[in-house]
């Protein structure tokens, strides 16, 4: 269960100390999204690993980032006619009167 899980959800997560194993000579590692691999060695894995939780990490940052705080946005459907666009050989442009 992460922390962003609700209290009463559902969901078991399979929690081990490591999360790279070997498969017939092949290293592989797992995560919630799925297992990825092969990879010629412990060393490389534990590498690919790091890589992949920073690329997770780097992600969450951005999307947390993009999120508006207090955001007082309205979004409303306008004819033509009221809008600072005309439609030119079936496409939008932007009036250069305005």
């Amino acid at each position: 269960m992460r922390r962003s899980d609700p209290p009463d959800s559902t969901r078991n997560y399979f929690r081990t100390e490591t999360r790279t194993f070997v498969l017939n000579g092949e290293w592989f590692f797992t995560t919630r999204e799925g297992e990825f691999g092969p990879y010629r060695s412990k060393e490389w894995v534990e590498d690919e690993v790091k890589c992949f939780i920073e690329a997770r990490e780097q992600l969450n940052n951005f999307q947390q980032s993009r999120v508006v705080e207090d955001a007082n946005y309205s979004l409303a459907i306008l004819p033509m006619e009221e809008t600072p666009y005309t439609q030119v050989n079936g496409n939008l442009a932007l009036d250069s009167e305005n």
